[in-house]
């Protein structure tokens, strides 16, 4: 007698979905089908996407932090160089009643001279106007025009080391009578006390006499900054517009 084998029938396995999973939608899966190869899409950058950007579903999603408005960013602030912008704790330890070897960092190190040949601005220019609510004269800087004192070559760009120099030797220059004539009595005693001041036992300073740093209140470099209203009413009269102008900050000593 035969016996015959029968496999069970093959029935295709169902998973066990309750009822309250089975409806729940998946979110959309990206299309992956063929890119065309002809003219892609507006925007599409084959270095920022996996796939085409419109395969991609729309998610709404918070953007990151706007940036803060550009007038909360001083503009002259990213113009200097950071040694000669005005803070109101200088980075320079600079007096320019004393001679310029003394110039300084604050904390009583030499100037970096990788700093000093850099440029004043952040567009180099050889030209800058320096004007001060502490004396009534302007100070040009032209590199194109160098002097027999000056000691960079004519058209070079206006540096950190020209600037502190020009300033301090112009500063040091001797008033001429006409300029001690134009003072009423109270500034010319004024200027007679700070002069006594400067030169203290020092003969050589004696034998310069009066000089425009002595028309200064204060004498530290606090550094430069932009001020309409100073620039106006010491460029009474003036049309020239090529020179860059600046106003320069004095104050106390720092320690």
């Amino acid at each position: 007698m035969y016996h015959y084998y029968y496999p069970p029938p093959f029935y295709p396995i169902t998973p066990n979905v309750s009822p309250a999973g089975a409806h729940v939608p998946l979110p959309p899966s990206p299309y992956l089908g063929p890119v065309p190869l002809h003219a892609a899409p507006p925007g599409y950058d084959p270095y920022a996407y996996g796939v085409p950007p419109y395969a991609y579903p729309y998610y709404a999603h918070n953007a990151l932090p706007a940036a803060p408005p550009p007038h909360q960013y001083p503009a002259h602030a990213s113009q200097l160089h950071g040694l000669l912008h005005y803070s109101k704790v200088p980075r320079l330890r600079f007096d320019v009643a004393k001679p310029y070897e003394h110039v300084t960092m604050l904390n009583g190190s030499q100037i970096p001279p990788g700093n000093q040949v850099q440029p004043a601005v952040l567009a180099p220019t050889t030209k800058m106007r320096l004007v001060s609510p502490g004396f009534p004269w302007v100070i040009d800087i032209d590199t194109e025009r160098p002097t027999e004192d000056d000691r960079f070559q004519a058209g070079s760009p206006i540096t950190v080391e020209i600037l502190l120099q020009k300033l301090h030797a112009t500063l040091r220059s001797r008033m001429t009578s006409s300029e001690w004539l134009l003072c009423d009595k109270t500034k010319r005693t004024a200027l007679s006390a700070a002069f006594k001041a400067r030169c203290g036992a020092s003969g050589k300073e004696y034998e310069n006499g009066l000089c425009w740093v002595d028309f200064l209140t204060q004498t530290h470099f606090y550094g430069l900054t932009k001020d309409d209203k100073v620039v106006s009413e010491t460029l009474v009269g003036r049309k020239d517009e090529i020179y860059e102008t600046w106003v320069v900050i004095f104050g106390p000593p720092r320690r």
